[in-house]
């Protein structure tokens, strides 16, 4: 980095250029500080910073009326995963889910109702989501969306694997066999919470609501 005294003898465009680079270099860190080196998403220090967003800006009237929600996305049956087949397999299957969770928040609702929803790396096997000017009746369809899609991803790499052994007329053995099952029966449970423009308390409200899905036997959504 240069200093002071260099940069005033840089010419003008030597400078633009210079004033360019450090821009780029400045936005790559900041992507690197706000994503999850595992899946590709936003990480929790990304959530954080985007929910204090709505406390920093000031509010219009109109703001306020707006409704947003938080969901705690929590993987089911997966810690057998990481113990019986290593943390490599773990990963490759969360980076999958992530691949899938993000797909199933992009939703529309007609042409006047289009989300885009922020997915995030909570930590470990636990995921986060953030709708962000949602219509409160929106929200448990993009609940149950989520639901379906990381089992049918599941299933999917499944019938992957399945696939790839008959074409290779490869047999698998009893570990490998079990991996496929225990891939069917991930799923996940999700703690979800509504709020307007003051977040206080949305984590341990997601997290209650999490926590009645875990009590009905998980594979589901509740909203608080």
């Amino acid at each position: 980095m240069l200093g002071e005294k260099e940069l005033s003898e840089l010419p003008t465009e030597e400078l633009k250029e210079y004033t360019l680079k450090l821009t780029r270099y400045a936005r790559m860190l900041e992507k690197t500080a706000y994503t999850d080196p595992l899946t590709g998403l936003r990480n929790r220090h990304a959530l954080e910073h985007d929910l204090k967003e709505f406390k920093k800006k000031e509010r219009t009237s109109k703001d306020k009326e707006k409704t947003h929600a938080f969901l705690i996305v929590d993987v089911d049956n997966f810690k057998g995963v990481n113990d019986n087949y290593g943390h490599g397999t773990g990963d490759h299957i969360l980076r999958r889910l992530a691949g899938a969770l993000e797909k199933n928040t992009r939703v529309s609702r007609g042409q006047d109702r289009v989300y885009e929803g922020r997915s995030y790396r909570w930590g470990g096997d636990e995921f986060a989501v953030l709708l962000v000017d949602i219509n409160p009746e929106d929200v448990p369809y993009i609940a149950k969306r989520i639901v379906n899609g990381i089992k049918s991803q599941a299933e999917k790499s499944v019938k992957a694997l399945e696939r790839l052994w008959r074409m290779k007329g490869y047999e698998p053995s009893d570990t490998e066999r079990n991996l496929l099952n225990d891939i069917r029966n991930v799923s996940v449970s999700i703690g979800v919470t509504l709020f307007e423009e003051q977040y206080k308390d949305v984590f341990r409200r997601a997290d209650e609501a999490l926590y009645k899905v875990k009590q009905k036997g998980k594979n589901g959504y509740h909203i608080a």
